[in-house]
């Protein structure tokens, strides 16, 4: 096919949404033709198509000169994956949280974090934490690392914001941080690496299939 400026046109489209979900974009399609303008049932064949296996449309007609002219749609769909939401609960800061100096004591925003972890993995799978436990599995922190950066008060509405980065074979490392809602500022954040056991045993053992599932749902 010669591909010179009068016989070659390529329109750019980006749509996006639709019936799959707002997490799915349909990208970089284009509409080649050669010999003559497109018709209207090509123009809108990028509009109509409906299922990822989709890919081209080709078709032949006569032009007045009573020669074939042949176009051709070509049109690729990139649906990018779906980007997971970190997981967020609002907390309230109460009272006996805060220290001497009026902001929350330090050691609690490992509290919060725990209060984080239990909240998502009861969002995530089953019964949550209580119900890995009742099917013989448990999980215990190896490992937390925690950075400050401002102070929060009394009274004060908190996002606790929680994003899984790893899921290992025995052990998963969640990024959490806390947000001041009224805001957004970042008060705190930590990584902190659990290790599933066996209830009973108390050794290591491999994530129950239900938990990684779920925490797949919030990983980065």
């Amino acid at each position: 096919m010669n591909a010179c400026a009068s016989q070659l046109r390529c329109l750019a489209r980006s749509i996006g949404g639709g019936a799959r979900g707002a997490g799915y974009g349909l990208h970089g399609q284009a509409v080649l033709a050669q010999g003559g303008e497109l018709d209207e049932e090509v123009e809108r064949g990028a509009d109509l198509l409906s299922e990822p296996g989709e890919h081209a449309f080709g078709k032949v007609r006569r032009g007045s000169d009573g020669k074939a002219h042949l176009l051709q749609l070509c049109l690729q769909q990139h649906y990018a994956p779906r980007v997971p939401e970190p997981f967020r609960h609002r907390i309230r800061v109460r009272f006996n949280e805060c220290d001497g100096q009026g902001v929350v004591f330090y050691a609690n925003y490992l509290v919060y974090f725990d209060l984080a972890m239990t909240e998502l993995w009861r969002e995530a799978f089953g019964n949550g934490y209580a119900g890995m436990i009742e099917n013989g599995t448990d999980a215990m922190v190896a490992e937390a690392n925690i950075r400050y950066h401002a102070s929060a008060r009394f009274d004060d509405e908190l996002d606790l914001v929680a994003e899984v980065t790893r899921i290992g074979t025995t052990s998963s490392t969640t990024r959490l941080r806390a947000e001041r809602v009224s805001d957004g500022q970042t008060l705190a954040e930590a990584d902190i690496r659990h290790v599933f056991i066996d209830a009973a045993t108390l050794e290591k053992t491999e994530i129950p299939g239900e938990v990684r599932t779920g925490m797949e749902r919030y990983a980065g």
